[in-house]
């Protein structure tokens, strides 16, 4: 009965969770089929996260970056910068859809530089770690195990393969593409164990969400909660 008494009051905490459990019935109901609850809710949710990000696309970029800075900064260049990015609703004009094109051009190079910057900061680095990989034991490197070595020559032998693969300058034929195969194999293993990360997390969720359902709603207070 004690149990029952808690579990009946319709209190804030107690609608919260019972909005959260509707919820969390409504979007799983997808893995019987795809059903009218599962779309009402699939729409709610996504109306939901663009009215949510209003929030931030106010506060943290419009006042942080334009006008906090020409208001308390006095850097009035920025005036013109919301302005210009307006300038791309141009693009349901037939006689002035030429002007959201130039915005489009800027935005287009600029996120290119910064995809560049982006990727070089990223994997030079780890190229030039590849290269310094060393191989043997020597008096360069006393501290290197055998164990060490082994890894770094597979580590090698298995970069190389997987670039020999996506080689296709010339036509792979002979020792180059039995190389080119165990590349492939490679890739595969690497990509499996990516998915399998990707399903890991899931299923995190997934546990999450039980565990909502078990501990908060039903107050079973499972694991020690």
């Amino acid at each position: 009965m004690d149990w029952l008494q808690q579990f009946l009051p319709l209190s804030a905490e107690r609608l919260n969770i019972w909005i959260g459990v509707l919820c969390t019935l409504a979007i799983y109901s997808l893995l019987y089929r795809e059903n009218p609850v599962y779309r009402f809710f699939e729409h709610m949710y996504i109306g939901l996260a663009a009215g949510y990000s209003l929030g931030p696309v106010t506060i943290d970029i419009l006042y942080r970056y334009w006008v906090e800075p020409i208001w308390l900064q006095g850097y009035w260049a920025w005036a013109f910068v919301v302005p210009y990015g307006m300038y791309l609703y141009f693009i349901f004009s037939e006689r002035y859809g030429w002007v959201s094109r130039i915005v489009i051009g800027t935005l287009i190079g600029a996120s290119s530089g910064v995809f560049f910057q982006q990727f070089s900061s990223l994997y030079l680095p780890q190229l030039n770690s590849t290269l310094k990989k060393p191989l043997w034991i020597g008096s360069a490197n006393p501290d290197l195990t055998v164990g060490m070595v082994i890894n770094n020559i597979l580590f090698v032998a298995i970069l190389l393969s997987v670039l020999t693969y996506f080689t296709f300058s010339y036509e792979q034929r002979g020792p180059v593409k039995r190389v080119a195969i165990w590349g492939r194999w490679f890739l595969m293993i690497g990509l499996g164990a990516i998915f399998g990360n990707t399903v890991m997390a899931r299923m995190a969720l997934l546990i999450g969400r039980i565990y909502y359902l078990l501990n908060d709603w039903l107050m079973l207070r499972v694991g020690g909660g």
